[in-house]
């Protein structure tokens, strides 16, 4: 496999048409099918593709060594405060969250179990109102009738 395949290679693992993935670098869709038919690439656009890929630019350059680096892992503290900040999250639902991550993976599903029998109770009892008000209608149809 050679750079223009290896280019290619990535745009497909990543799901992205060529006017997708050049969007991501800066680039226009025709840059990129030139890239991906003579391999003639520039070098900031090597490092642009590694950078925003997250591609091992020994790879993209040779072939050798492993494809995409791995990312270090966040910590669900970080990840809960990220959250919290981009959807505006209430106190509430941001301190359920921390408690939640603070769980073993046993008793996170114990409490999902808890919060969708809630939920099935909460959905039979908005059922068994509306089954009520479409009844009471119909009759009130018939009365008029």
């Amino acid at each position: 496999m050679d750079i223009k395949e290896r280019i290619k290679f990535v745009r497909e693992k990543k799901g992205l048409n060529q006017s997708a993935f050049g969007r991501k670098l800066g680039a226009s869709q025709t840059a990129v099918s030139f890239w991906e038919k003579t391999g003639s690439i520039a070098s900031r656009s090597i490092k642009l593709i590694c950078a925003t890929f997250g591609v091992r630019e020994e790879w993209l350059l040779t072939g050798e060594g492993e494809i995409f680096i791995e990312p270090e892992p966040i910590p669900a503290s970080d990840l809960i405060d990220r959250l919290q900040k981009e959807l505006n999250l209430t106190e509430t639902v941001t301190r359920l969250l921390r408690r939640f991550a603070e769980l073993e993976e046993p008793d996170q599903k114990k409490v999902l179990e808890a919060v969708d029998l809630m939920l099935g109770e909460k959905k039979e009892e908005k059922a068994t109102k509306s089954q009520k008000k479409t009844t009471n209608n119909i009759q009130n149809l018939r009365k008029l009738a």
